[in-house]
């Protein structure tokens, strides 16, 4: 019989993002399988997790209570979550600690120095895309890290295997693996209509944080593009964001408000998924997207950028979903959505081989990696 472990996660939040809902899944597996599961929230709000946990899972929140915004005040509480995360490994003392996000992955490194702790840092996005819509003070601290941290730790643990490539080149010889995001349906917490929604109408959907990184404007622009030709089509932008207001100004700009609806944040997304005519990422860089992994699962034909990322995978090079060129992207984005809806032999194709994303990169299979990779490291290596 394998001996239980006891795991600590480090995540900014169990209240939103794909990071969170990867370790609340990932974590309620782990702990039905009989293991000792801790979950430490670094960035959380009061209030309620949105992502549920198994209920023998045990969350510590240890994000500084200050309400200022300033570069001090910053530096005060990543020191303050140090000593806190340092504090909850000496009295957990795990087999293993695994860490979420690059800011974390910092905290956790030196918070579990010299305690003998194994550390798995994970990154989750695209870094090159990431780090080149940077500061220069952002890139100089990843620069260290992956010279002086990330060399110390057990492992690193990436989604895709463009970014397992570029991660070997700046950290030569060290461990790097491979494990991608469980894919299951949308998750549901409370029920929400539908609105705006007519019958025998047709619909694009995002649904996303509406921020740079996104190019939800791209999407927008097609539309516009293709409204005259398909008068029976609309587009619903799910999600909130930075950005949500000069969106807004560039529907009414453009003419198109009443046929694009943002819905702001929406609880459960599964009715938007189920009336989708197509879902569409037009993300620049992306992680292993949550979203389009989603609308997949629940057979939404897709479309989505070559973008040395998670839409690779996910799409099996074009095969389960439409993969774009990303040299001319608005005019590819336009061009890929004519096709798909004067094609709907194609569509009816791509909804079907979509779906298989939830076999290949089902919970079973993917906590499966993540149970062998915390045995192989459990207190093997120290930081």
């Amino acid at each position: 019989m394998q001996p239980i472990l006891s795991i600590v996660f480090v995540v900014d939040t169990l209240a939103s993002g794909g990071a969170g809902r990867q370790v609340a899944i990932v974590g309620s597996e782990l702990a039905r399988r009989g293991h000792r599961v801790t979950i430490c929230t670094t960035n959380q709000a009061e209030g309620p997790n949105y992502y549920e946990c198994h209920p023998e899972i045990s969350q510590i929140n240890i994000k500084a209570q200050s309400k200022l915004n300033n570069t001090l005040v910053r530096m005060i509480d990543k020191v303050y979550s140090i000593i806190q995360l340092r504090k909850t490994f000496k009295k957990r003392n795990p087999n293993l600690v695994i860490s979420f996000l690059s800011g974390n992955n910092f905290r956790a490194g030196i918070a579990a120095t010299g305690l003998g702790l194994p550390l798995i840092a994970c990154e989750r996005n695209y870094m090159p895309a990431r780090l080149q819509a940077s500061s220069p003070l952002h890139r100089l601290f990843y620069y260290l890290m992956s010279k002086l941290l990330y060399p110390r730790t057990a492992a690193l643990c990436v989604q895709t295997k463009h970014l397992l490539e570029w991660l070997s080149k700046k950290v030569p010889g060290h461990d790097i693996k491979l494990i991608p995001n469980v894919v299951v349906e949308p998750y549901q917490k409370g029920s929400e209509q539908l609105i705006h929604f007519a019958p025998k109408r047709k619909s694009l959907l995002f649904v996303g944080r509406m921020v740079e990184q996104k190019r939800v404007g791209i999407l927008i622009n097609a539309f516009s593009n293709l409204a005259d030709t398909f008068r029976e089509l609309d587009l619903f932008l799910v999600g909130d964001g930075d950005q949500k207001e000069a969106l807004e100004a560039q529907v009414i700009e453009q003419g198109i408000q009443h046929r694009v609806f943002f819905t702001g944040h929406v609880k459960d997304v599964r009715p938007y998924f189920r009336n989708a005519s197509i879902f569409v990422l037009p993300s620049r860089f992306e992680g292993f997207p949550n979203a389009l992994s989603e609308a997949m699962s629940m057979g939404v034909p897709s479309i989505c950028f070559d973008i040395l990322a998670g839409t690779k995978e996910l799409s099996n090079m074009g095969e389960r979903a439409m993969l774009l060129p990303n040299l001319e992207p608005e005019t590819e984005l336009a061009q890929g959505i004519k096709t798909l809806l004067d094609d709907p032999e194609h569509m009816s194709a791509l909804s079907k081989k979509a779906q298989s994303v939830a076999v290949e990169f089902s919970t079973e299979k993917v906590v499966a990696k993540w149970e062998s990779l915390a045995r192989n490291y459990a207190k093997h290596h120290r930081l």
